[in-house]
């Protein structure tokens, strides 16, 4: 069985009835080679499953992620605002809070983006 000039599998045949003729053995390696193709189509198939699969858990991970960053986030900001009189560590909070967000920002857009290939 060939697949893509790759041997899948081998295929034994025996028979009483003596030399098998061309048109038979043409017969066989077709059937072979379709055989070969169904094992290849089932190892892909199972390779796709695989990979939704993987999507599934990547999109509720984001979620958490997204979640568990996002709420701390929010409670640094409002300490921030609320501590205004301090200056210069006010600017350095809201700056690194706003670089959080960029990041959660990606995130969001990956998640929704492993949300649309999951659809399709």
């Amino acid at each position: 069985m060939i697949l893509d000039n790759s041997v899948i599998g081998i295929i034994k045949v025996l028979s009483d009835a003596g030399k098998p003729l061309e048109e038979e053995l043409e017969i066989l390696q077709s059937l072979a080679n379709d055989l070969a193709f169904a094992i290849k189509s089932f190892e892909v198939e199972k390779e796709r499953r695989r990979a939704y699969m993987q999507i599934e858990k990547n999109i509720e991970q984001f979620a958490y992620l997204v979640d568990r960053i996002r709420n701390p986030l929010a409670a640094i900001i409002g300490y921030a605002e609320m501590s205004e009189k301090v200056g210069d560590v006010f600017k350095k909070i809201i700056q690194h809070a706003k670089r959080i967000d960029e990041i959660l920002e990606e995130i969001d857009k990956v998640w929704r983006e492993s949300e649309r290939v999951k659809k399709h």
